[in-house]
């Protein structure tokens, strides 16, 4: 379940530099789990002319995260062997308070920005939203 919230988390901040060199086991008393995530960062929100915007690893076939649907995730699940329906509903649950958490962090955030000024946390909050639509809401709203 790690994994897949690993992947959903980059889908929604944008981290099209999440690859599989950002993910790290632990082996502690003879068992192995995944090790806490690193390397997270909205990539997306910066100019392609400076940040290449296709994915590391690609989803269901497809290189870029605008052009994934809640179908493809589905596939996703599929391809991992989960049960797709109640894959959804997890991460629907899991990420149920992520945009009002990002909303509270981008205003604390912008408390000492200049009034009127346009600031990457808006569009790293515009992006989670317009993401989240799509993936938890499947585009309803």
């Amino acid at each position: 379940m790690r994994f897949v919230e690993w992947i959903v988390f980059n889908y929604l901040i944008g981290n099209t530099d999440a690859h599989a060199k950002n993910i790290s086991l632990l082996y502690i008393n003879d068992s192995i789990r995944l090790a806490p995530f690193y390397d997270l960062l909205s990539t997306e929100v910066y100019p392609e002319k400076i940040v290449d915007h296709t994915m590391a690893m690609l989803i269901n076939g497809k290189g870029k995260y605008g052009s994934l649907k809640p179908k493809d995730f589905t596939a996703l699940f599929e391809n991992l062997g989960l049960n797709a329906t109640n894959m959804m509903k997890s991460i629907k649950d899991k990420f149920a308070g992520f945009v009002s958490t990002a909303e509270g962090l981008c205003n604390s955030l912008m408390e000492g920005e200049k009034a009127g000024k346009k600031s990457i946390y808006i569009d790293i909050l515009d992006l989670i939203k317009l993401r989240f639509e799509v993936i938890i809401n499947h585009g309803t709203k």
